[in-house]
């Protein structure tokens, strides 16, 4: 904690038992299939934004477009619901981005996979003047 400049303080009986019974009880907490559902939801928005930077630059058929949508809400949703911890997969990713750009090569041309491959480099966080 002392790395992350955080401190703590120990609760007194009252409190620890009061902290826990809310903790169970779910008040104020997300439990985790609604956080994996949270994660689902995230993941489709940040497909929807990255296939409309591929597009800006390279206008992709229908068909290409729903299944390079649903490939990369597919990889996120695996990501974001991924039980390892983020330390280790902050060393894969790197490696994820690349293995899921060979997938995409199977049906995107050139120019689409170039699109896409600076889609990511811009990260997945919006850009300004994106949704």
């Amino acid at each position: 904690m002392k790395d992350h400049k955080l401190t703590a303080t120990e609760l007194t009986r009252s409190e620890r038992a009061r902290a826990l019974k809310e903790f169970r009880s779910g008040t104020g907490w997300h439990r985790t299939d609604a956080l994996d559902k949270l994660s689902e939801e995230e993941a489709g928005i940040i497909a929807e934004r990255m296939l409309r930077r591929v597009q800006a630059k390279t206008p992709l058929t229908d068909g290409k477009a729903a299944t390079l949508k649903s490939s990369i809400r597919d990889t996120l949703i695996e990501r974001f619901t991924d039980s390892r911890d983020r330390a280790s997969r902050s060393q894969e990713q790197e490696q994820e981005r690349d293995d899921f750009l060979e997938k995409a090569a199977a049906y995107l041309n050139e120019g689409e996979l170039a699109s896409l491959r600076e889609a990511f480099e811009s990260g997945l966080r919006p850009l300004p003047g994106e949704r």
